[in-house]
């Protein structure tokens, strides 16, 4: 899918805002869609979401680990690229420390946001036990 690939291309060589806004729209392409998980991975699209995850501002963090989470949401191959990939260690540390504006403020409407917390923690536990 093209628009997979570009949205991968710019968390590879996109500004700040751009890799936000790829982050987001990979986020929404993996929402409960088995067949976009698999082409983002597919098209490399965990390595730089991990990158992102790292180094980018609390919004972009926020947007990576959504995305990252809808990736491995009941997914075994990504959860398995995503702990491959180095991608536990800021999962964790984000589940730790959170986010500069709150360890529960995922961007999501608050009826949403104590779940949204606690599906991250559940795939970081996962990749954590296998």
């Amino acid at each position: 899918m093209d628009e997979i690939a570009t949205h991968v291309r710019t968390l590879q060589i996109g500004d700040a805002l751009s890799k936000t806004a790829a982050a987001e729209a990979l986020a929404e392409l993996a929402y409960c869609d088995e067949e976009n998980e698999a082409l983002i991975a597919e098209a490399g699209g965990i390595e730089p979401l991990i990158h992102l995850l790292r180094d980018g501002s609390a919004e972009a963090k926020t947007m990576a680990a959504r995305a990252l989470d809808n990736l491995a949401y009941f997914n075994d191959a990504n959860q398995i690229l995503i702990a491959e990939a180095g991608g536990v260690p800021p999962l964790v540390d984000l589940l730790r420390n959170g986010i500069r504006y709150g360890k529960a403020n995922w961007k999501q409407p608050a009826s949403r946001a104590p779940s949204q917390h606690f599906t991250h923690c559940l795939v970081v536990y996962r990749l954590l036990t296998e």
